[in-house]
């Protein structure tokens, strides 16, 4: 998990630097060249490629812990789950002690 965490913390800092180079170009001039535009798209381009990594990193990480507390749960239930006919036996056995 900590690779994990690492990978977000790096797509993440790579798509902030790629967005403060977009603002940079986009502020520099009042006109954009050809190629100050290509360079715009192929950043665009990039941008969406790591958002969709970082939304797949999320989504794993989200399904590893959704799955860590239905394994915690699957676990405890068993044994914390009273049916009726288990609640009535406690009930009884509890009367009788008293």
């Amino acid at each position: 998990m900590p690779s994990q965490l690492d990978d977000m913390v790096a797509v993440r800092r790579e798509i902030l630097g790629l967005l403060h180079q977009q603002m940079a170009v986009l502020n520099s001039a009042p006109e954009l060249t050809d190629d100050q535009l290509i360079e715009c798209y192929n950043r665009q381009g990039l941008l969406q490629q790591l958002r969709d990594k970082l939304q797949a990193l999320l989504n794993f990480e989200q399904q590893s812990r959704d799955e860590a507390i239905h394994s915690e749960l699957v676990e405890v239930a068993p044994s914390t789950v009273l049916t009726p006919i288990s609640f009535a036996a406690s009930i009884q056995e509890s009367v009788a002690l008293s």
